[in-house]
């Protein structure tokens, strides 16, 4: 999913226009001799953002917030002030290096952001999107589901949770696909320490399986079985269920798990039942 520049931008408008840069005259103290003031820095790095200006902008915010006095209440201002706006021209520039490619750099723009302001989900889901594109998948699939967590924290946002969440789930299934099983299970992990689903826990099964680990398998097979009359994928479910009774030898409760599995993995199921019962 891709924030539309049309929310993002009426979100820095009415963030921007809410807050205005301090006087002159609280800035007219400075003399060519002193370094800039925190209020001077921040009144022009507002200005560079409003003009969007982004790149401009961010550095000055940086730079305002190094420079105020945390023992001065209009310098505290500053700070509160510069974080938000910072965060914001954080996101605009953040994307610009993600679209680049420059990932690296993105990352930490983002990152940056959500420092200065933990609540405003756009540099959460810029984030997620760079780390999945630097095939950092495991940090990724945290990400997205911060991301989730902090679009629900508003009304406004509500609508990309499930965005989020499909984001995580189908990073964890791409990563057994490509049978990257440890990564499958670290990032299942990471996923299921936030919200468990019969769909991560399912994968989840299968990776333990591929290590082995049928017994752990088993234990997460049952637990995507409790959920599955909620779920999309009772098939998958009850066909990786009935694969683990039959690796563990329990052939009687594998053709039970086999028994339910329908749709795409009926014809399969029915080849096992089959097997198991010569």
């Amino acid at each position: 999913m891709h924030l539309t520049i049309t929310r993002i931008s009426l979100l820095f408008f009415l963030l921007a226009l809410s807050v205005t840069g301090y006087s002159q005259e609280e800035a007219s103290s400075e003399t060519a001799e002193t370094a800039p003031s925190a209020v001077s820095l921040y009144n022009e790095g507002l200005e560079k953002l409003k003009a969007k200006e982004f790149e401009a902008a961010l550095p000055l915010l940086v730079d305002a917030i190094a420079a105020a006095d945390t023992t001065s209440e209009t310098d505290v201002k500053v700070i509160g002030l510069a974080q938000r706006n910072g965060a914001i021209a954080a996101y605009y520039v953040g994307t610009g290096q993600r679209k680049a490619e420059e990932l690296e750099k993105a990352i930490e723009t983002y990152q940056l952001g959500i420092e200065y302001n933990p609540d405003f989900y756009a540099n959460h889901i810029g984030l997620a999107q760079a780390l999945d594109d630097n095939e950092q998948k495991v940090e990724a699939v945290s990400a997205y589901m911060k991301a989730a967590e902090v679009c629900n924290m508003s009304e406004k946002t509500k609508d990309k949770v499930e965005s989020m969440e499909n984001k995580a789930t189908n990073t964890v299934i791409r990563l057994f696909l490509d049978d990257k099983v440890d990564e499958t299970l670290a990032a299942a992990e990471a996923f299921l320490a936030l919200k468990e689903t019969s769909d991560v826990l399912t994968y989840k099964a299968k990776a333990l399986a591929a290590k082995g680990d049928n017994s752990g398998a088993l234990a997460a097979a049952d637990k995507a079985v409790a959920m599955v009359s909620e779920a999309a994928n009772k098939d998958l479910v009850y066909f990786t269920k009935g694969e683990i009774h039959q690796a563990l030898g329990q052939n009687d409760a594998a053709i039970e798990s086999y028994k339910m599995a329908g749709g795409k993995y009926a014809d399969a199921a029915q080849y096992k039942i089959s097997e198991l019962e010569k």
